[in-house]
């Protein structure tokens, strides 16, 4: 390289360097976070950026109150770097009321994934649904509400099967508040029913671990199961109403009484859902039917279309042909004159239409017929005095003389 490149290896043997020195971590915090949303390459930090910032922000320097970081920072960046509305409650949210298992899940995932390929956006993790503590409350009944009421462990277990999903393709796009409430609802029965079991019967936890595993990594009976159980929330439920519950329930000794509310709720879906898509299908065949209606439709206004253009096209040369006519019907009548002599003897009958084809247009006005001479001489000396170009034909005793004033015949 020394002999290669001497200038390059000159350059890098000296290395000139600034050292930036920053009054706090706080203050090295706000400048590398403004640098980053400088120019259309960078990007300002997102939401859980700021989270791992704030988070070491707060073992470092002790700064632990979000509110007071968020109001520093809004004071001195750009309007578009500032963080407020639902963004400020989902960083307060993060970093006050988020589980540490559960926040290391998602900051894995959105650092594998991005942010933007990731399923979280900031009103998902604004909702106060998702976080310990709430509960997706059912009129008059304090069994369900207590059953769907947000636990730490339960909200772990969604941000769990939300990775899960991600990661087979299961889950694409970001997910409205909406759903990330329903599968956190979803966790908290789970959770909360598993613990039920566990008041029931002894067993081993790798027999429930086993359960938990299934429905993390996506079971469909598993799901429909729940869906089902939530759909109907009877107040006599019982864990034996979930087959795959009821199974581990017989196995390990359990009371199971006769008869499952489940498997009844079960076949009223599977009807339910046969019937809906026998209507899905009626309403697809309904739409084919419109579709293809609407295409015959489209080509009886195509057929009506090309056949006025082609009437009007035989219209417009009709009209041109009459147009034509009359202009040469015109033409004719201003500039031809028919003169037609009948005469026993030829040349004499040729003569005197001459004469009074030269009363009429003044063309021999000024030239003296010679006197009888042969016909065909006569002939050519009328040819020649009425126009260069003109025609004249004799026979059978009948002489035409034409120009472009005048057509002489006898």
């Amino acid at each position: 390289m020394l002999q290669a490149h001497p200038v390059l290896y000159q350059s890098i043997r000296e290395i000139n360097c600034c050292n930036m020195v920053h009054k706090s971590p706080r203050e090295q915090l706000f400048y590398n976070f403004k640098l980053g949303g400088r120019g259309s390459i960078r990007k300002p930090p997102n939401l859980i950026d700021w989270t791992l910032s704030h988070r070491q922000l707060a073992t470092r320097a002790g700064e632990k109150d979000t509110g007071n970081v968020v109001r520093m920072w809004n004071s001195q960046c750009p309007v578009s770097q500032q963080i407020v509305g639902r963004k400020a409650m989902a960083l307060k949210s993060l970093m006050e009321k988020m589980p540490e298992d559960a926040l290391t899940l998602l900051t894995t995932m959105v650092s594998e994934l991005g942010w933007e390929e990731s399923p979280w956006s900031e009103d998902a993790l604004a909702s106060k649904r998702i976080l310990p503590g709430y509960v997706f409350r059912v009129a008059d009944s304090k069994v369900w509400s207590a059953r769907q009421t947000v636990s730490q462990q339960s909200v772990v277990w969604m941000v769990d099967r939300m990775r899960r999903d991600v990661a087979k393709k299961n889950l694409r796009g970001k997910l409205t508040e909406k759903q990330v409430s329903e599968r956190a609802q979803s966790a908290a029965v789970i959770y909360n029913v598993l613990n039920e079991v566990k008041s029931l019967v002894s067993m081993p936890p790798s027999e429930l671990d086993k359960w938990l595993g299934d429905w993390l990594e996506g079971d469909a009976g598993l799901d429909m199961e729940l869906r089902s159980v939530m759909m109907q929330r009877d107040e006599k439920f019982h864990p034996k109403d979930m087959p795959s519950l009821r199974d581990l329930l017989e196995k390990h000794g359990g009371r199971v009484l006769g008869g499952s509310h489940v498997q009844q709720c079960s076949e009223k879906v599977r009807v339910q859902a046969t019937e809906l898509e026998e209507t899905m299908f009626a309403l697809v065949q309904k739409q084919v039917a419109y579709d293809k209606d609407a295409f015959l439709c489209h080509l009886s206004r195509l057929s009506n279309v090309e056949k006025a253009m082609y009437h009007k096209k035989l219209e417009w040369k009709v009209q041109a042909h009459r147009q034509s006519q009359q202009a040469v019907e015109h033409w004719w009548e201003r500039n031809v004159t028919l003169i037609n002599a009948t005469h026993p003897d030829p040349y004499l009958g040729f003569k005197t239409a001459a004469m009074e084809l030269s009363k009429r247009h003044s063309v021999l006005a000024d030239r003296v017929v010679p006197p009888a001479r042969n016909i065909h001489e006569e002939r050519r000396w009328l040819c020649g005095t009425f126009a260069v170009g003109g025609g004249m034909g004799l026979g059978n005793g009948a002489i035409t003389l034409c120009s472009s004033r005048c057509r002489l015949s006898w």
